[in-house]
């Protein structure tokens, strides 16, 4: 069991068996995913379900060696290496044997279930934490110490291809598949070892914003000068339709988020409902690197940054990093730059930069 296994440093550990890996989740890395509450199930009820389950213990073991491999020092170059091939190897058996369990599924699809699909009471909470484990590696930054340079020149933001920015932004599908995969788990949902962090919050019960702008309503807390801003750069205003523009949902939500700051892990599942409720439209003025639509995610990524584990913080740091300077360097066209440079301050401040004009 891997309880059993003792506790050593990151530097001193050259034993990259499942065993080692597997007590690597169990003691640490099931510590970093996500709430408090979920850290509990993944390091209690996900490693149970894992030791009979092929393709959740793969996507366990896989996540696993990525977070050994961002613990371990740069200088241990030839370690780090075998963790990369061990991490690649796990994730594609984890893959393959997550498409074979869903048997219904496309192979190129993005790991989301359909009708199709093959879920069933015995294999649901498999399931669900195998796309939960995918999900937060596809989160993470894995070329962890970049030998090219910043990491942040990797943003999508700095993608002149459409096709490659659009690969560059598939860490924002962080949420991809769970709809339908608990949409197919329905019958059995109250058995789910997972139901208590499933549990819904409701934004749209929360969130007002043209009836805060128009003084209608009282939001949780009085806008800042920074939603202000945002809210202004946006177009969104006290006299304006809000169901009509594409940044009001993702505006609102983000309002709704800065309301629980300071942000810890505690907030996570709060701040990932910023995910659930990005549209396709705000998805598509993303890749067209609209101004006011980057200026929303930085704010975002700003918050998520304050949860502060590995596999958030790096993904963060790097994208602030990248819109900041990107939207530094660019000409806002018909936007008060001012306002633009204004609103970076905040996050900027998060990862250590300073702007200057």
């Amino acid at each position: 069991m891997p309880s059993t296994l003792p506790v050593r440093k990151v530097s001193e550990c050259h034993d990259f068996s499942p065993e080692t890996i597997l007590h690597h989740f169990y003691t640490t890395t099931a510590m970093t995913c996500g709430s408090p509450a979920s850290q509990a199930v993944h390091g209690s009820a996900v490693v149970t379900a894992a030791v009979q389950t092929p393709f959740l213990m793969n996507a366990l073991l896989g996540l696993a060696a990525a977070h050994l491999r961002y613990l371990m020092p740069p200088e241990l170059v030839a370690s780090k290496s075998r963790l990369k091939v061990a991490e690649c190897y796990y994730w594609a058996q984890a893959f393959d044997g997550f498409r074979a369990e869903l048997s219904g599924s496309d192979k190129s699809c993005s790991l989301i279930a359909t009708k199709r699909s093959n879920v069933t009471r015995e294999n649901m909470d498999q399931l669900l934490s195998t796309l939960m484990l995918v999900s937060m590696h596809q989160f993470s930054y894995r070329d962890y110490q970049h030998t090219d340079g910043d990491p942040a020149g990797l943003s999508f933001v700095w993608r002149d291809d459409r096709t490659e920015r659009e690969d560059a932004l598939k860490w924002l599908g962080i949420e991809a598949g769970f709809k339908g995969l608990i949409g197919a788990m329905a019958p059995w949902l109250n058995e789910s070892f997972w139901l208590p962090i499933m549990r819904r919050v409701d934004v749209e019960d929360e969130v007002d914003l043209d009836g805060w702008l128009s003084g209608a309503v009282l939001p949780i807390n009085p806008l800042d000068s920074v939603e202000v801003r945002l809210a202004e750069v946006c177009g969104i205003t006290s006299s304006s339709s809000g169901g009509s523009n594409d940044y009001s949902t993702n505006v609102e939500t983000l309002i709704w988020c800065r309301s629980f700051r300071p942000i810890g892990p505690e907030h996570f599942n709060q701040m990932i409902a910023f995910v659930g409720r990005t549209t396709p439209a705000f998805r598509e003025l993303l890749l067209q690197r609209e101004t006011p639509a980057l200026l929303i995610l930085v704010h975002w990524l700003h918050l998520m940054h304050g949860i502060g584990q590995w596999w958030i913080v790096e993904r963060c740091s790097a994208e602030i990093r990248a819109i900041v300077a990107f939207l530094c360097k660019r000409h806002v066209s018909g936007r008060d730059r001012s306002k633009v440079i204004d609103l970076l301050r905040e996050p900027a401040a998060t990862v250590g930069l300073t702007i200057r004009v």
